[in-house]
């Protein structure tokens, strides 16, 4: 566990100001976690060698001391005393008795007046742990295999992606809008652009497992070596971000529309997946 105090954190001020943040003393944060790593020999055999490594890990952020009143950085990420650090923070809509979002007439979300307007929160982009899962293979003495697979699981993504498309009714929600009216898969007119003020609808699940890497490595025959005089050559192909498995619907639930800033993270907002890579290489040794 780590405690920090004197917290250095961006906070917004006023734009008659003339500036939009500064780096201020925001109060102190405790984080506490731990991490695992299983290493396993598979098989070892003189010509067949396969170690497993398996790693876990879990951390959990608070904001412990909060100097000043809560507030929100980027589109949602909130700064608030006793949670952890920018957890999704959203107008909520009103809601019926049974827990039901309330529609009015026309079938549209119920906004409250703005002097009793509610926000809570919808999400939190901290995932509860991640995890990876290498291999690697070694056939006979010239070729060397390594797979890596790794995750991320719990963390939320606000896909304002969706959001927009909803907003000017080009989502495949805003479609529902025009099946016929005995349909019953079919909304309001004008629902999917009324829910664009809450942003827990577009909370979702963003965890996810990747084949990261795959690589496989060709020691060339030692005649080869020695004829452009080098001890040894040895040839990889390799692959990155080839697949990607996960129940969000935006392209890549591993993006962050605010890059590696502290507290906004988990927005995707048009942002561009993480490519597929594929390599070839020739090292050399002397």
């Amino acid at each position: 566990s780590k405690k920090v105090t004197d917290a250095l954190l961006s906070r917004p001020l006023p734009t008659s100001s003339g500036y939009t943040t500064k780096l201020d003393n925001i109060g102190e944060i405790s984080n506490k976690g731990f991490e695992l790593l299983a290493r396993t020999r598979n098989i070892s055999q003189p010509n067949l060698r396969w170690t497993s490594t398996v790693t876990y890990s879990r951390n959990r952020n608070k904001l412990d001391k909060l100097i000043g009143a809560p507030f929100t950085l980027g589109y949602a990420n909130r700064v608030e005393q006793g949670q952890p650090i920018g957890y999704f923070y959203s107008e909520l809509p009103q809601f019926n008795a049974d827990g039901t979002v309330a529609l009015d007439a026309a079938g549209l979300i119920v906004r409250s007046p703005v002097a009793t307007r509610v926000s809570g929160k919808v999400g939190d982009p901290n995932p509860k742990w991640l995890g990876s899962f290498l291999n690697e293979i070694q056939v006979g003495k010239r070729i060397q295999v390594r797979a890596l697979l790794d995750g991320s699981f719990g963390g939320d993504v606000l896909n304002f992606t969706k959001r927009t498309l909803d907003t000017f009714g080009t989502s495949a929600e805003a479609a529902l809008e025009f099946l016929p009216a005995n349909d019953p898969n079919r909304v309001a007119p004008g629902y999917a652009r009324s829910k664009r003020f809450f942003y827990g609808f577009y909370a979702e699940d963003g965890s996810y497992v990747k084949l990261r890497e795959v690589s496989v490595t060709f020691d060339l025959a030692p005649t080869l070596a020695r004829s452009v005089k080098a001890a040894g050559l040895a040839v990889t192909l390799s692959g990155r971000n080839l697949h990607t498995w996960t129940d969000y619907t935006g392209f890549d639930p591993e993006m962050n529309l605010f890059g590696q800033l502290t507290v906004e993270r988990g927005n995707d907002f048009g942002t561009y997946p993480i490519p597929r890579q594929y390599s070839i290489g020739l090292r050399a040794t002397y």
